[in-house]
């Protein structure tokens, strides 16, 4: 038989929906009747600000024969009131906002992210960052939602300028800044599309996370090692498979800041975003480094130092490529699932070969057989096994190496059908990313005399467009907004010559 409904003072949830309350504490962590029957996030008051709502609301007493309509009595919880229902209704569902998100090998209960709805409640900094990722999804539905989002970025925005000084905060504050920067970033990274931007957020994240790990006590807290976890792994990812495209590459490799977040190295059953390998996008990330050494070596001296360095991280690819089928060995998720992951695994590892060949040799071009040898050995992989996975950008980069080393029309047709179906899956960034390679690529192999006057960076010093793979030396010149024909004008015949723009403009993008 179900509790009884009682007053309206029960959970905050069931109070901003105006609902009578059972005050009932199912599982854990507890939730009433209503959250629990409709899985949404229940938040509770502290037992300070209960006593205080209730000596709030005391009145004295009135004549109840007065003709005089009763007042309106406001109860104040202490917490930011919403500015409309579409934001409480936001608000409310937050708890399982990531679910899209979450892969299939994670461990349960990554779906619902409970902590997250009461930092909404109690947080205006962590309400709007999340009222404007969530709002935005909806964007294309709705206008009403799109200046929702667009409202509440800038009030977020704002809200972190006024408070840039996190040192005197509390803990509880310092972790609901962390919670708003980080859903900043992931709006930005998805959707909004500029690195600068996205890439300054996770970094910040990295630092503030970085901070809060030191404190030992953090770590007994379940509900807030998991919030920790999916922030963790949204900077190793975004740093890893992003940074390339920076010309200001701040960002700063994880490396093993957050190994205290997934005790041991098997990451398989803990791992909410990455699937398993984090150690993946670890090397990914030091590849990238790769792209600007720092010049404190030149000629003979850098490209030695450049070799050393990729000869090391080919050994790490060789462990991990040897750890994959261990890492799955006693795994309890669908075979369906494990097989995908390998895939994925698999055909990262050949990507970054590919691009640790090119980086270490500049003047490599696509027919190189080391190169042509592992490029054979994906497409084989991916002609056996679809890779599409709504909502998991993982092989969005190794896709865009593997399609730069493609030489013959075959194999590049090949891999840009492939990275159409993913991209018809992924969110806006990834997916134009994808498009986008595509379109530069397909032009450069019909018109490679409008690319010849970019010039790149290399160890062996600057270098100009020789081949299709020497994009790879600076991914940036992927990215069709680099030349304003083409962007202006997506819809014009692919025959149309792209308009040569200085390095300045390559500069500004």
């Amino acid at each position: 038989m179900p509790a009884k409904l009682k007053s309206r003072s029960g959970c905050l949830t069931c109070v901003t929906r105006k609902k009578k309350c059972d005050e009932a504490k199912n599982g854990s962590p507890p939730k009433c009747g209503h959250c629990f029957r409709l899985g949404l996030a229940c938040v509770w008051r502290s037992r300070e600000q209960a006593e205080g709502s209730r000596a709030s609301t005391a009145i004295s007493t009135t004549n109840l024969k007065a003709k005089s309509p009763p007042p309106r009595l406001t109860v104040s919880n202490g917490y930011p009131s919403f500015r409309n229902d579409f934001e409480k209704q936001l608000t409310l569902e937050s708890s399982r906002l990531l679910q899209p998100l979450i892969c299939p090998t994670a461990g349960p209960g990554f779906e619902e992210l409970t902590l997250l709805g009461s930092f909404c409640t109690q947080s205006q900094l962590v309400r709007d960052a999340v009222v404007a990722f969530a709002a935005h999804g909806q964007a294309s539905r709705s206008t009403d939602a799109y200046k929702t989002s667009l409202t509440s970025y800038q009030s977020c925005v704002k809200g972190l300028q006024r408070g840039l000084a996190y040192e005197g905060s509390s803990p509880a504050e310092k972790d609901q800044v962390l919670a708003a920067i980080f859903f900043l970033g992931l709006l930005e990274s998805l959707k909004f599309g500029d690195p600068s931007h996205y890439l300054a957020h996770f970094e910040m994240c990295r630092r503030l996370l970085i901070s809060r790990l030191s404190d030992d006590s953090v770590l007994q807290d379940a509900l807030l090692i998991k919030l920790y976890r999916m922030i963790a792994e949204a900077v190793t990812y975004t740093i890893a498979t992003n940074s390339q495209y920076s010309l200001s590459h701040n960002a700063r490799a994880v490396g093993q800041s957050f190994k205290c977040l997934f005790p041991g190295d098997d990451y398989s059953t803990s791992s909410p975003f990455l699937g398993g390998v984090h150690k993946l996008y670890h090397i990914m990330f030091e590849v990238n480094t790769l792209l600007r050494p720092a010049r404190t070596d030149q000629g003979p001296a850098l490209s030695l130092t450049v070799a050393q360095s990729c000869s090391k991280l080919w050994g790490e690819l060789d462990d991990l490529e040897g750890s994959i089928e261990a890492l799955y060995a006693t795994s309890s998720i669908a075979e369906e699932a494990i097989r995908l992951y390998k895939v994925k695994h698999q055909v990262a590892i050949l990507a970054l070969r590919i691009h640790l060949i090119k980086i270490s040799r500049p003047s490599a071009v696509p027919l190189d057989p080391d190169i042509q040898l592992h490029l054979a050995s994906v497409i084989e992989v991916l002609a056996q096994q679809d890779v599409r996975e709504p909502g998991n950008p993982a092989l969005r980069w190794p896709l865009i190496i593997l399609a730069c080393a493609a030489e013959t029309d075959h194999d590049f047709q090949f891999l840009s059908m492939r990275m159409h179906d993913i991209a018809a899956v992924l969110d806006p960034v990834d997916s134009r990313k994808l498009v986008s390679t595509c379109i530069t690529l397909g032009r450069y192999r019909r018109e490679p005399d409008e690319y010849r006057h970019y010039q790149i960076e290399t160890c062996e010093g600057p270098r100009h467009i020789r081949s299709q793979l020497d994009f790879l030396l600076e991914p940036r010149l992927l990215d069709e907004s680099v030349y304003p024909h083409v962007s202006e004008h997506r819809s014009a015949s692919p025959d149309v010559p792209v308009q040569k723009v200085s390095n300045a403009r390559i500069e500004e993008i």
